[in-house]
């Protein structure tokens, strides 16, 4: 028979809670949901691991820090683990599309090609990301 008193007092959050039908139910399964017209069944393992995954997501939306005139980007890398806790900083800087084609004139190279993502789309304006090829300019 179960006791459910000493149960309870073991696992007094909802994250415990979890974490104890995982340990204890992996298998069974925790709910059901609709998938463009397909019930899925998660068991209990499941569960956990996609409250992980999600809750990794949002510890890492609040570490990151945006400088328009610099800019740069900095944030820190979470890896966390049962027990641990570790950060790595991370800096990025970003260059516009016409920086880098000016650092590649200075450097003697000339565009090649220009696309929108890696399945070659018409490169958009205004722009987030692209891929830009260049190579060495023929003589002047």
């Amino acid at each position: 028979m179960i006791n459910y008193a000493a149960r309870a007092a073991s696992a007094d959050t909802f994250p415990k809670l979890l974490r104890l039908n995982a340990r204890e139910h992996a298998g069974e399964i925790a709910y059901r949901e609709k998938d463009f017209g397909v019930w899925r069944a998660f068991t209990w393992a499941e569960y956990q691991a996609r409250v992980r995954d999600f809750a990794l997501g949002l510890v890492e939306l609040g570490l990151a820090s945006h400088d328009v005139v610099a800019q740069r980007t900095d944030g820190q890398y979470v890896l966390l683990r049962q027990g641990d806790v570790r950060l790595f900083p991370v800096r990025i800087r970003y260059a516009y599309v016409s920086e880098l084609d000016l650092m590649a004139r200075l450097a003697g190279l000339q565009l090649r090609e220009r696309w929108g993502s890696w399945r070659r789309e018409p490169f958009p304006s205004p722009y987030r990301s692209h891929i830009s090829v260049w190579e060495p300019a023929g003589p002047p």
